[in-house]
């Protein structure tokens, strides 16, 4: 969108990054709503169990088994710093205003 602005040149395979913000943006609003209710733990864990399930079937039938041990190491380290940092963004939710955080989500871009 910005750097080919208007939709009469817009490739389909944009509207994926078109849904991927809509998402992350539902996914902001519910999550500031839900930490007036839920605990963090729970939210942890409902939001990763939904990936998981909706992700399987596609995961399954690319699933390649890595090499060596330091490839399984990477993967289980990247699901740590991930779900640490998901905490950490639901935490960051139940006491500052989505607004205030909104600006710190331009660091995964790095």
């Amino acid at each position: 969108m910005v750097t080919q602005p208007g939709i009469g040149g817009m490739h389909w395979a944009a509207i994926y990054s078109v849904a991927a913000m809509t998402f992350y943006a539902l996914y902001a609003l519910l999550t500031r709503q839900l930490t007036a209710t839920d605990s963090s733990a729970g939210m942890l864990l409902i939001s990763g169990v939904v990936a998981a399930l909706a992700m399987t079937p596609v995961g399954v039938s690319v699933w390649v088994m890595p090499p060596d041990a330091l490839s399984w190491i990477l993967l289980f380290a990247t699901g740590i710093f991930g779900a640490g940092g998901h905490y950490l963004f639901i935490l960051a939710h139940r006491i500052a205003p989505a607004p205030l955080l909104a600006p710190f989500i331009y660091i995964q871009i790095v």
